[in-house]
């Protein structure tokens, strides 16, 4: 049985060198997305982006010898260029959020909210994660998974460095 409750899992923090602009548009550009949520071992399959409040992007990845992933992301507040907020959903190739595979432990929603503020050294990225919906037991695993996540996003961000060189004005 699922739970629609938010609970808050983690979050996220980096000083980039640049401005926040330049950091908004790792969320309104497709190609950026790429790099942020796909990674680089992963062979992208599918990535359509409407960036807009009450728009989506919609992503498919495959990596050898794992089943395809799919994955939705659905706009809810968008106030350029200090925030982004968006829940993503599990989905199949056409975009219909599905549950989680029989046996998996992964969550059903999740909530990410984004803020960018200016600072002496750039732009400082905040990410807010939580559950929106999951099955309960999934928490103590969610969390677990959003450490190893943590990391991966350190990562992003460095494969991103070039849209931030240049750009503090």
């Amino acid at each position: 049985m699922s739970s629609r409750h938010s609970v808050e899992i983690g979050d996220f923090q980096r000083t980039v060198c640049a401005a926040p602009h330049a950091v908004y548009a790792m969320f309104s550009r497709a190609e950026y997305l790429e790099q942020w949520f796909i990674p680089p071992s992963t062979q992208l399959i599918k990535s359509v982006l409407d960036f807009k409040v009450g728009g989506t992007y919609q992503y498919g990845m495959a990596s050898v010898g794992r089943p395809e992933v799919w994955g939705r992301l659905d706009f809810v507040a968008i106030a350029e260029p200090n925030s982004v907020i968006f829940v993503q959903s599990v989905t199949d190739c056409s975009g219909r959020i599905i549950p989680p595979l029989a046996g998996s432990e992964w969550l059903l929603r999740m909530k990410s909210d984004f803020s960018i503020r200016s600072c002496s050294a750039g732009a400082v990225l905040t990410q807010e994660v939580s559950v929106v919906e999951s099955r309960g037991q999934e928490q103590d695993f969610v969390k677990f998974m959003w450490k190893e996540l943590s990391v991966e996003y350190e990562a992003a961000l460095g494969r991103l460095a070039h849209i931030f060189v240049d750009r503090r004005s």
